[in-house]
């Protein structure tokens, strides 16, 4: 189990799957392993727009203040 402090930012680029879970209202595993496949295939988001513009990643309602 990991734990963060509440309003603790995830940086989008190095986060495992059980901590992207924590994002929003809780993504479901298959959300945040969609995730790390999208990063890997980008080699990396080069910024939080091209995070939060990608079409799958809207639909998660994640919110800005939740990434870095």
């Amino acid at each position: 189990i990991i734990v963060l402090p509440k309003h603790t930012p995830v940086n989008i680029n190095s986060a495992t799957v059980p901590v992207l879970m924590s994002l929003g209202d809780g993504l479901s595993k298959a959300q945040a392993e969609q995730i790390i496949q999208i990063r890997n295939n980008l080699q990396g988001f080069k910024s939080l727009a091209e995070f939060n513009e990608n079409e799958d990643i809207k639909k998660m309602n994640i919110l800005e203040k939740d990434i870095t």
